[in-house]
């Protein structure tokens, strides 16, 4: 112990038990270069990604305004293709799971800025 109180420097708790409860967010994909710029549609993305398309598509139905523009310059519409380059940008700043969890994720090129609450 310290002449002011403080502890000797040891940890209060142990790192290694607190692992469970730190905040994760997904893990990163990254495809092959020469896919970057390949054209898909959000089920061909999620073949390519190995992922269930489910995982993509209910982006599209729970959050649209964080998908980018589509190959062609509009927003979704059935079987619209996009980059990978693009939706591999929106699928990696997924914040991952909790309350608020869109607080969290980072702003992406096409979206407009929040007005912080």
């Amino acid at each position: 112990m310290g002449d002011k109180g403080g502890g000797g420097g040891s940890a209060l708790y142990d790192p290694a038990k607190l692992e469970p409860y730190r905040p994760r967010r997904p893990a990163p994909v990254e495809p092959a270069r020469e896919d970057l710029d390949r054209e898909v549609t959000l089920g061909g993305f999620a073949r390519l990604i190995g992922v269930d398309g489910r995982s993509v598509t209910q982006i599209k139905d729970d959050r649209p305004d964080t998908l980018p523009d589509t190959v062609d310059g509009r927003r979704w519409y059935p079987r619209a293709r996009y980059r990978v380059r693009d939706l591999l940008l929106m699928w990696n700043s997924r914040p991952g799971q909790g309350s608020g969890s869109d607080r969290r994720r980072p702003p992406l090129p096409w979206t407009a800025p929040r007005a912080e609450e």
